[in-house]
């Protein structure tokens, strides 16, 4: 029986051997420079820990208000918090729960700003044609953003939307075969638009950062 794939096997040296042949596979065939950077997540999210918490804590103050049964209200605080704790505490050990809670529009943003930093941290920029092509993928968000150089051809950006939604398949599901295989799909519309010269150096690296 095949074993289930977890998060942490997208970061053994194996599996990064094998995204490295991949992203060569894409080279080949065109003068983009695909960069894989793999992340286990790009926040902590503790606020909506603390809200959950919050609204955890709002809740048993109401059941207690509105019960029939008669509570003493010098104990209602310890319960408070109590709700609290174990609703704060509930968000942060359920990472569905923790994901839903969150407002989209947040983990965008938080996910746009840590694949920027990754681009510039890691020289992307710095490409003799402005080819680069940054792939990032955080695994607890199952997100992947892409951030192209200025010489990256814009209709083929556009392209690769269904790469791009089956790579987050592929991430979601901790399924790594799938994952190459979506990398697979970006070489048509990088090898359309930009197809390989001759001259056309390997200045970045191949295996995941």
């Amino acid at each position: 029986m095949l074993r289930a794939m977890a998060e942490r096997d997208f970061f053994q040296p194996e599996a990064k051997k094998k995204t490295g042949l991949a992203i060569k596979a894409i080279e080949s065939k065109t003068s983009v420079e695909v960069v894989v950077a793999m992340r286990h997540r790009v926040a902590e999210y503790r606020s909506t820990d603390l809200m959950f918490g919050f609204v955890c804590a709002c809740a048993a103050l109401a059941a207690l208000w509105f019960s029939p049964n008669t509570y003493a209200v010098e104990h209602m605080p310890f319960e408070m918090l109590g709700a609290f704790v174990v609703g704060a505490a509930l968000s942060a050990f359920a990472p569905p729960l923790r994901r839903a809670m969150t407002p989209k529009a947040g983990v965008a943003r938080q996910l746009e700003v840590a694949a920027r930093g990754v681009f510039y941290d890691l020289g992307i920029a710095k490409t003799h044609r402005r080819t680069g092509l940054l792939v990032f993928a955080s695994m607890y968000e199952a997100a992947v953003v892409i951030v192209p150089d200025a010489a990256v051809d814009k209709k083929a950006l556009l392209e690769l939307a269904p790469a791009k939604a089956a790579l987050e398949g592929a991430i979601g599901a901790r399924d790594l075969d799938a994952f190459l295989k979506a990398l697979e799909l970006m070489t048509p519309p990088l090898e359309k638009a930009m197809p390989r010269k001759a001259g056309d150096e390997n200045e970045l690296p191949d295996e995941p950062q």
